[in-house]
């Protein structure tokens, strides 16, 4: 069996749940933004048009918000956000 990659954050793990993946990955690419979360809302609600509230983006990273989904389509608008200048 292929040993999968160590993960960027020492207290993350990678799972079989790929949502918990995702909640993972957006937690680790926020921390190292130097962009607040707030910012990176504002940021994604000017490129996608619509809002996207501090509320929502706390929400994708929380494991017990499971009801709350970061929509594919937003990816790019997210790495566009999140990007170091």
């Amino acid at each position: 069996m292929p040993q999968r990659e160590q993960s960027l954050a020492p207290n993350s793990s990678v799972s079989d749940d790929p949502e918990a993946n995702l909640r993972s990955a957006l937690t680790l690419a926020i921390r190292a933004s130097h962009r607040s979360r707030a910012e990176i809302s504002e940021l994604m609600s000017e490129r996608l048009g619509r809002k996207i509230s501090l509320n929502a983006v706390n929400s994708w990273t929380n494991r017990t918000k499971t009801r709350v989904r970061f929509q594919a389509a937003w990816v790019l608008a997210f790495s566009e956000a999140q990007m170091n200048d």
